[in-house]
This record gives structure tokens, C-alpha cells and sequence, in this order.
């Protein structure tokens, strides 16, 4: 609007503030929209004005006025003086202004209630009271709060995921002998629950449940020389992690993102045996990271599919063999999942 604008007035009352622009021109506000937060200003509105179309201007010595209270126009009452029409559009009805400062209940002016014109009344019936006419109350309408989410927290959301586990072998040493086990592809299930943070991290806690079977045993387990497909049992862990994870920014709906965390892992020998000779059924609480990479699809406003990759390992945890002779073992694991991604706001 550079070279329309003519000049600029600012009333401050009790009640409020308007702001007043003059211009030598018809105007028109295009699109007001609202500003959030950044760095030391606080919350702005921008105003976009266009000349107005050129059927819009009734006469050539017309103000137009642009201030912040409801629609009208002034009437031309002084022929002397020329016609000043005011454009106002911030009003309690504005769906702009209402998105823009989300921050109280406003309501609707109600009309006036209608009177009823008297019903003749013929003298040869009884006099009907006629119905009490209710006064029409407009809809109340509700300015959009700032939601949060669980425990209060903004942008919330929940995470399901599961997935192929791939358990590396692992090698034992202890009292009782040496031996190295192998593993099955085996399953994992997961949860979290999470919050979005303004600078593009996200911050979460997560469970992880996996279990893989054995498929061979070799070397020397509880004193005993194995090697052998013919085992059962399976070993398990379940996890409870504190995660960060970074989205890249971009336009479109694929949101890749990076991710690490750290947390507690109680590992589960679930009744190893080899050739029906029991090895080990034990546990241990250990330290754990991990640390992935993936990608969110957003599949509309609130939901988001999400696929990755996770490393998983742990600090070597220690079991006990059938004898109840210590040894001790290592943990790592290959984890590819899939899942979903809830905003709980």
C-alpha cells in the first residue's frame, strides 16, 4: 500500500485501542493472518491492503478508513464536507481476528426480540392466548483455545510400533565353559509417548518388548560340549528408554528424522537347552542406547506412518548356568519397525 496510505492515527482508551489508516484511495484487506512468537517480539498480525476495484468507489472525493471495530459506514450528513466511509473488519464476528488471538469466548450479538402485532378476538369464542414469542439467540461461538495435550504438555502425540528383530550372536564366558548362541528372526512390539518442541526435536519416553528363538548352540555350556541345532528357549528383553529425535524440516509430507536414546534393559534366558541338556534360565538388568534413523508420512492432520531403523545394545549382562556358575554374555540387536504416530492435542 506504499503511496496509498496518507496517514496514520492511534487512540488508546480504557476500553481498548484503534488504529486508523487514511488513505487517498479505496482499499480493501486482502488477508490478515497472525504472527507467533520469534526470538524477542511477541505475538504480530499482519494486515494485507489492496486498492479496492474500481467499481467499489462511489464517489472520487471519498475517504475510505480502515479502524478495528465492526463493519459500517458513516452516513454523508454534511454536504460541505466529503464522504468518509469506514472499512472495518476486526469485530467479534471476524473468523480471521478469532483464529489470530485464540485467547477467550466471545458472543454473537443477539437481534432484538420481535413483537407480536394483537390477533383480533371474535367475541363468540373464547379469547386464545397466543404463544409467547421466544427471541431468537444466536449460536454461541467458541475463539480456538491453545490445547495441550497429556499431562498438560503442548503438542502431545502417541506412538505404536512393531517390527523384525535381529538379535546378533552372542558369545558366553564363564565358569562353566564358552559357547556361542544363535538366533532366530524374532519380533518387536513398542510404545511411547512423546512431545513436539518448537525448534524441531522431540522428546519421549518409550517401551520396547523383543524376543528371538534360539536356533544353535556351540562350545562348552554348563560344562557340557554342544553343537547343535536341536535347542529350545528363546531370549527376551524388555527396555524402557528416554529418546530425542531430530525432524528435518521440509515442504512436503515425508519428514525424515535421526534418533538416539538411553534407558534400563532387563535381559531374560528363557530356559536354554541344548540336545535336552538345560544350559541356562536367568536374568539381568542392564544399561541401554540405542540409536536410528527414519522417515514420517503424514497421512492427515493428527496421524502420521512412520518407518525406521534401530541399533540396540546394552552393557554385557551377567547369567547363571544350570551349576549356578556365573558367566557373562553380550547383547546387540538390528531392529526394523513399523508403526503409527498419534497427536493427542
Amino acid at each position: 500500500m506504499a503511496g496509498y496510505i496518507v496517514g496514520v492515527n492511534h487512540l488508546a482508551s480504557s476500553t481498548g485501542s484503534s488504529f486508523t489508516l487514511q488513505s487517498d484511495t479505496a482499499i480493501r484487506i486482502k488477508r490478515p493472518f497472525f504472527v507467533s512468537p520469534s526470538g524477542t517480539r511477541g505475538h504480530r498480525i499482519v494486515i494485507d491492503m489492496v486498492p479496492a476495484p474500481k467499481r467499489m468507489v462511489q464517489r472520487p472525493n471519498t475517504n475510505l478508513i480502515a479502524s478495528l471495530d465492526n463493519t459500517g459506514a458513516l452516513p454523508n450528513r454534511n454536504p460541505a464536507k466529503p464522504r468518509v466511509e469506514v472499512a472495518q473488519f476486526t469485530g467479534s464476528q471476524n473468523p480471521y481476528i478469532q483464529r489470530a488471538f485464540p485467547q477467550g469466548r466471545q458472543m454473537q450479538r443477539q437481534p432484538a426480540p420481535r413483537r407480536m402485532a394483537p390477533q383480533p378476538v371474535q367475541s363468540q369464542q373464547p379469547r386464545q392466548q397466543m404463544p409467547q414469542q421466544v427471541p431468537h439467540q444466536a449460536p454461541r461461538q467458541t475463539m480456538p483455545q491453545q490445547h495441550t495435550g497429556f499431562l498438560g504438555l503442548r503438542n502431545t502425540y502417541a506412538r505404536g510400533s512393531l517390527g523384525l528383530h535381529m538379535l546378533t550372536e552372542t558369545s558366553n564366558e564363564g565358569g562353566g565353559g564358552t559357547f556361542d548362541a544363535e538366533f532366530q528372526p524374532g519380533f518387536l512390539l513398542g510404545g511411547a509417548l512423546g512431545t513436539q518442541l518448537d525448534n524441531g526435536f522431540r522428546v519421549e519416553g518409550e517401551f520396547l518388548y523383543t524376543n528371538a528363538n534360539l536356533k544353535q548352540i556351540s562350545g562348552t555350556a554348563a560344562n557340557i560340549v554342544h553343537n547343535t541345532e536341536e535347542v529350545e528357549g528363546d531370549m527376551s528383553s524388555l527396555a524402557f528408554m528416554a529418546n530425542v529425535a531430530y525432524d528435518f524440516p521440509n515442504n512436503s509430507r515425508l519428514t525424515p528424522f535421526v534418533m538416539g536414546g538411553v534407558g534400563m534393559a532387563s535381559l531374560l534366558l528363557n530356559d536354554y537347552r541344548a540336545s535336552s541338556n538345560v544350559i541356562a534360565d536367568d536374568m539381568d538388568w542392564v544399561f541401554a542406547l540405542q540409536l536410528g534413523f527414519g522417515a514420517s508420512f503424514d497421512l492427515d492432520d493428527r496421524t502420521k506412518i512412520e518407518v525406521g531403523y534401530r541399533y540396540f545394545e546394552t552393557q554385557d549382562p551377567e547369567f547363571s548356568d544350570a551349576n549356578a556358575t556365573p558367566f557373562e554374555s553380550v547383547y546387540a540387536s538390528h531392529n526394523f519397525l513399523v508403526g503409527a504416530r498419534i497427536d493427542l492435542n
